[in-house]
């Protein structure tokens, strides 16, 4: 359910300021949502709120 608001604010945000960022051509809205996936990702690959594994030796 986070995940699902954090594209949908973040889609509508860049969809809002598409004037203003021309540089970054258009259709910015269409694209965001992978980016945000892909930084998720990155940063924290076990999830949003997952717990890293423990390592018992």
């Amino acid at each position: 359910m986070v995940g699902g608001l954090i594209i949908g604010v973040v889609t509508t945000l860049s969809a809002g300021y598409q004037g203003d960022l021309t540089f970054l051509g258009r259709d910015l809205a269409q694209v965001t949502p992978y980016a945000v996936m892909l930084l998720v990702l990155l940063v924290r690959p076990s999830g949003l709120f997952g717990t890293k594994e423990v390592a018992r030796v």
